[in-house]
């Protein structure tokens, strides 16, 4: 019963659709010389869309990005389109709930999970690129659901994860202290609720894999912390050849950007509202500072995918 109260509570804090944020432009493939293609596929009843970027050329590799929470893959579209310049076939697609995906909310974090598995049943009925290597990628809750594509049964070689929580139990108790109490009933909610999706631990998944793995962290994250996140990973696969692990100094959620760019994110968000109806109209927002991504990082990412 306190576990179906526990889900019933966790989904009530998702309860609304994330459409990205009404004030910024969202890039697309040929804003940045790449073609692409749509295409589509059902997570339970809710059709969720996204498009899949083409390589110049034969694809080394199929590529599948996942998208953080607020908005959905096109607020990747700028490092969606750089892996596709290195020739993979990027596959990206918006969660249930988000953007231009069904759904009249995005249920629970545990939901991207059940998602993802529905992509890959999907992926696996796709004869022209079933049989391509598979990596994944993703950052926030996008780098949670890249350490759940390390399931055997998806077939995934290689896993970057940029500023993933571990879990979502982890995330849950780190964002509301209070719910260390109930930690056997909310295992069990979610449990519940998502089945064994609603449990699936990093850490876990890492050992069970033989897959290859890559985590980018911030060092002054404020919403994954260095301490739930690198910290673990370091005490867990530290001298593991299957695991590289990169701190980014003085990064904070984005450590993909410079931090020039993050510094004006985070301006741009606290001072002139850019997220919420109190937006300064008059402001003209600079997407090529906003946008600019941090070379040091993306080589480090591009090399490991390579190898």
């Amino acid at each position: 019963m306190l576990a179906t109260i526990l889900l019933f509570a966790l989904r009530k804090a998702m309860a609304c659709r994330y459409d990205g944020a009404p004030n910024l432009d969202y890039s697309f493939p040929k804003d940045f010389g790449m073609e692409s293609e749509p295409f589509s596929f059902r997570s339970g009843k809710w059709l969720l869309r996204g498009e899949r970027v083409l390589p110049k050329g034969e694809p080394k590799a199929l590529v599948v990005f996942f998208h953080g929470l607020g908005a959905g893959h096109t607020a990747y579209t700028q490092e969606i389109c750089a892996l596709a310049k290195q020739g993979y076939l990027v596959y990206a697609y918006d969660n249930t709930g988000c953007m231009t995906s069904e759904g009249a909310t995005a249920g629970f974090l545990s939901q991207s999970l059940l998602d993802q598995k529905a992509f890959f049943d999907y992926l696996d009925q796709q004869e022209n690129v079933r049989d391509l290597p598979r990596y994944a990628i993703g950052h926030s809750w996008g780098g949670f659901t890249a350490f759940g594509a390390l399931f055997p049964e998806y077939r995934v070689e290689k896993a970057v994860s940029i500023s993933g929580f571990l879990s979502v139990e982890s995330i849950a108790v780190e964002s509301v202290p209070a719910l260390e109490k109930f930690e056997g009933i909310l295992k069990k909610a979610l449990r519940k609720g998502y089945g064994k999706y609603g449990n699936a631990d990093a850490v876990e998944l890492i050992k069970n894999s033989s897959a290859r793995v890559l985590f980018v962290g911030g060092e002054n994250d404020p919403k994954v912390k260095k301490t739930v996140s690198y910290d673990i990973l370091e005490k867990n696969f530290a001298g593991n050849e299957r695991v590289e692990l990169l701190l980014v100094p003085s990064a904070m959620h984005q450590p993909y950007w410079t931090l020039e760019a993050q510094a004006y994110y985070h301006k741009i968000k606290t001072e002139r509202h850019i997220f919420d109806l109190g937006f300064d109209n008059g402001f003209v927002v600079d997407y090529k500072k906003l946008n600019e991504d941090e070379p040091k990082v993306l080589e480090r990412i591009f090399a490991f995918l390579a190898s």
